[in-house]
C-alpha cells in the first residue's frame, strides 16, 4: 500500500541522492571560472568619451575577431577615436572549458545514475520506497546530466545517450511492473 510516508521518503532519496552524486563529481572535477579566463578589469564600465574629431579608422583584425567567436578591444585617444584594436578570447575559451567540463560531468555522473536504476529495481519489494528512491534518484541524476552536457554533445552522441535512457527506463518500468500485481490488470 502507498502511503504518503512512503512517498515522502522516496523523494527524499531520489533528491538527497541526486546532490550526492553531484557533490562528489565536484570533488574530482573543477568548475571553470570565468575570471580565470578574462581580466574583470576589462569589464569595467568606463565613461565613453564621444568622438571631438572625425574619426576614421580601418581595423581589418574586427571581422576576424568576430568569425572566431572573440571580443574586439579597442583603445581610444584623447578626441575619442579608436586607435587600436585587438581580440579577446578569453569569453570563448571560458565556454570551451565550460562545455568539457559538463561532459565529463555527465559521462561520470551518469553510471551512478544507471548503477541506482538497477540497484533500485532489484531492491525486494518489502523496501518498495527506498527502491523507489533510488529509481527516481538515479532517473534525476541521468537527466540533470544530460540535461547539462546536452547542448555541448555531438548530434550522434546525443541520439545514442537518448536511446540508452530511454530503453533504461522502458526496461526498468517492464521489469518493475511485471512481478507487480499494481500494474497487472484484475482479471474479473
Amino acid at each position: 500500500m502507498i502511503t504518503l510516508k512512503k512517498v515522502a521518503l522516496s523523494i527524499g532519496i531520489a533528491v538527497v541522492f541526486a546532490f550526492f552524486v553531484f557533490s562528489f563529481v565536484d570533488l574530482f572535477l573543477t568548475s571553470p571560472e570565468h575570471r580565470d579566463f578574462c581580466d574583470k578589469s576589462e569589464f569595467i564600465d568606463r565613461p565613453v568619451k564621444l568622438p571631438t574629431a572625425n574619426c576614421s579608422h580601418d581595423f581589418p583584425e574586427v571581422d576576424g575577431c568576430y568569425s572566431d567567436e572573440g571580443t574586439v578591444r579597442y583603445e581610444y585617444d584623447a578626441q575619442g577615436c579608436p586607435v587600436s584594436a585587438s581580440c579577446d578570447y578569453c569569453s570563448r575559451d571560458y565556454s570551451d572549458a565550460r562545455e568539457k567540463f559538463n561532459v565529463k560531468r555527465f559521462y561520470i555522473s551518469a553510471p551512478f545514475g544507471v548503477a541506482a536504476l538497477l540497484v533500485g529495481l532489484f531492491l525486494p519489494l518489502t523496501i518498495e520506497a527506498i527502491a523507489s528512491g533510488l529509481i527516481l534518484g538515479g532517473i534525476a541524476v541521468i537527466a540533470v546530466g544530460t540535461a547539462m552536457a546536452f547542448g555541448d554533445l555531438s548530434k550522434v552522441i546525443r541520439f545514442l545517450v537518448l536511446s540508452v535512457e530511454l530503453f533504461l527506463l522502458i526496461l526498468v518500468g517492464y521489469l518493475k511492473c511485471k512481478d507487480s500485481a499494481t500494474c497487472k490488470k484484475k482479471k474479473k
